[in-house]
């Protein structure tokens, strides 16, 4: 907490928007572990990585 406090006086920080996104991020995350949406969530990444991939190599 100390830390939290420090972070949000020195730079100006929101520590509110911050924990926001870390709480997204977890949930994002989370989805990873239940066993339908894993799946199609990897395959979801592995093709928006293959498309990036044929299309930075066409430029």
């Amino acid at each position: 907490m100390a830390f939290m406090v420090l972070t949000e006086t020195a730079s100006g920080i929101d520590v509110t928007v911050v924990d926001s996104i870390l709480e997204v991020t977890r949930t994002i995350l989370g989805m990873f572990t239940v066993f339908p949406l894993n799946v199609f969530l990897t395959a979801a990444v592995v093709g928006i990585g293959i498309n990036v991939f044929r299309k930075l190599k066409r430029s």
